[in-house]
């Protein structure tokens, strides 16, 4: 075995190999067992460097350099907005480790003193002391704090709207809630005050991670929209009043107060009826006629067999209800509204809502299409029941008896359009992979001995550098940014259950879907990366959606 004489020198931090002279070359293995041994193994070594040495071996004996002792790194580096900051910590090889010490001057040196997590800084040391010698991680340490911009002005009704009927129904005279009880459509007198304006804010000032203060936009004063039937007082700026008796419904910064067309009943003595405004129906829609309102559309009775569309809320008082048909395309029965629909019931119907559908009682072979919340039966445990059909909804679905012991196939879908967000989070996530392999490629360059022997040309390496890791924290920070709002909407799509789910039942929430095979009781069933989970007990409904 070749003998190997290794020193270090301190002036370079180099460590050396003589090479050369009439004793035996080594071979690359006995090099590396000779730095082992010495001490050096943790240094890094060059091995392009030990190739050369061996290949021209000289005649008369020579120091060369085949490896370093290099210190722990530290690169800080701050977003475009400078409201977060992120470390790459390169692990030591053969110098003075990462400590904490160490982070913490650089982080001052850079400037960063404020929103400094030491968790994630700790977090972030651990795992690259657990690495190899000369292995990175990187990682988000600081974060400033967003200002809270002024709000602007507020409105509020000061009179109850259709829209509130729908969601919060009157109490009877024993005070509890009465789903049958919808009365009248809810009306103003003249002159009375409809709804108040609140002051705009002028919010809360932030502070980005350099500690630089960051103003907020002060929050706008608004002035009352322009509606029919309401007015503003010149002596109470703040306070807007109904100009008319009639109904009224609530707009962006403002009411207006509309006519109302009303009809005893809609059959062929009266003709479909189709009205710019609201249309309240005394009683029933008789089989295979039609009811348009571009308002709010108010039934007392039945729809059978028939079609009603309103651009606002929509209460149907007693419920809709079709003939048997081939499949859901053919269902003749058809209420569609831009805003909330209430119901009693609905069996054998084509529902549409572009906000809210609410059954009090159940929804039979049906196809139902929400753009909120699906809730069949009361807030708590009830009896509604949600049987055959399908039932689509984009926020969540609530009912107490779900499919029947009869095990008839019933579909729920839950936010269907989800996945367009894992999308953009998947893409993401290949930006960042393919910015992290530009960035190591670009780190070893920088340690090839011709870059760093080469000042200019180490320094434009160093800057581009720098900007890709600037750049893959931005993107860094993208990706949390969308995951964390993928994971707050998820979070609410879920199928409650207050009594009793049966088999047949088939549960699709986002691209997971869940297959019932035998009767469960009460429970809530959740997205899960791995696949829905059904978790039994909890019954507790999210918020429910609104237009806003």
């Amino acid at each position: 075995m070749a003998e190997v004489e290794l020193r270090y020198f301190p002036e370079q931090t180099a460590v050396q190999i003589l090479a050369g002279g009439f004793a035996a070359k080594p071979n690359r293995q006995e090099v590396l067992a000779a730095l082992k041994l010495n001490g050096y193994d943790g240094c890094y070594v060059d091995e392009a460097a030990i190739q050369q040495a061996l290949t021209k071996w000289p005649k008369d004996p020579e120091w060369q350099t085949i490896g370093e002792r290099r210190n722990a790194q530290v690169q800080v580096l701050i977003s475009k907005d400078k409201m977060s900051a992120s470390l790459e910590l390169t692990n030591a090889q053969g110098g003075y480790p990462i400590s904490v010490d160490l982070v913490a001057s650089s982080l001052r040196s850079a400037g960063v003193n404020f929103g400094i997590k030491s968790s994630a800084v700790n977090e972030l040391i651990q795992k690259v002391l657990a690495m190899p010698p000369g292995h990175s991680a990187s990682g988000i340490v600081a974060e400033g704090l967003e200002p809270e911009h002024g709000r602007d002005s507020q409105f509020t009704a000061l009179v109850s709207t259709l829209a509130d009927r729908i969601l919060r129904p009157r109490d009877d005279e024993r005070g509890k809630v009465d789903f049958h009880e919808f009365g009248d459509l809810p009306s103003v007198e003249a002159n009375v005050p409809i709804m108040r304006r609140e002051p705009a804010t002028s919010g809360v000032p932030g502070k980005n991670v350099l500690g630089e203060i960051i103003e907020p936009a002060a929050g706008k004063e608004l002035p009352f929209m322009n509606y029919a039937g309401s007015v503003v007082r010149e002596s109470e700026p703040d306070t807007l009043y109904s100009a008319r008796a009639g109904l009224p419904i609530g707009k962006l910064r403002g009411m207006a107060v509309d006519d109302v067309y009303t009809v005893k009943e809609v059959d062929l003595s009266t003709g479909n009826i189709r009205f710019e405004g609201n249309i309240q129906v005394q009683k029933d829609v008789a089989r295979n006629m039609e009811v348009e309102a571009q308002g709010t559309l108010f039934i007392g009775g039945f729809v059978d067999s028939g079609r009603v569309f309103s651009a606002g809320d929509m209460v149907i008082g007693k419920g809709l209800s079709g003939g048997l048909a081939g499949n859901l395309d053919e269902l003749k029965t058809k209420a569609s509204t831009d805003a909330n629909l209430w119901t009693q019931f609905a069996q054998f119907s084509r529902l549409h809502t572009g906000i809210n559908l609410i059954a009090e009682k159940f929804l039979l072979h049906c196809y139902s299409e929400s753009k909120g919340a699906i809730r069949v039966g009361p807030d708590g445990a009830g009896r509604g029941k949600l049987v055959g059909g399908e039932a689509h909804a984009k926020a969540w679905l609530k009912t107490d008896y779900l499919g029947d012991e009869n095990e008839v196939r019933t579909q729920v879908f839950i936010n269907r359009d989800a996945m367009e967000a894992k999308q953009v989070i998947a893409h993401l996530d290949v930006e960042v992979t393919e910015k992290l392999e530009s960035m190591r490629a670009l780190k070893a360059t920088l340690d090839k001995p011709q870059v760093k022997a080469n000042a200019e040309l180490r320094s434009r390496i160093l800057a581009t550098y720098q900007d890709g890791m600037t750049q893959m924290a931005e993107l860094e920070q993208q990706r949390k940014q969308q995951m964390d709002q993928w994971q707050a909407q998820i979070k609410q799509c879920v199928v409650v259950v207050t009594r009793q789910i049966f088999p047949g039942v088939e549960i699709n929430i986002a691209d997971k879907t869940m297959k019932f095979t035998r009767q469960c009781g009460p429970g809530t069933i959740r997205y899960a990366p791995d696949g829905l989970q059904y978790f039994p007990g909890e019954t507790a409904l999210p918020p429910m959606p609104t237009n806003e």
